[in-house]
């Protein structure tokens, strides 16, 4: 998943429902946000 390939935690759209898509947080600076992100991509998550 998500937090062992790209080292990004999230949770299932399913617990806000919202079945299908993911939620992550925001409390972050905007580059932490921005390196996730990239992450994710690289991973092939978004």
């Amino acid at each position: 998943g998500a937090i062992q390939d790209a080292k990004v935690a999230t949770v299932p759209g399913s617990a806000f429902n919202a079945p299908g898509y993911a939620r992550i947080s925001y409390a972050a600076s905007e580059e932490r946000l921005r390196e996730a992100v990239e992450r994710l991509a690289e991973h092939d998550y978004i």
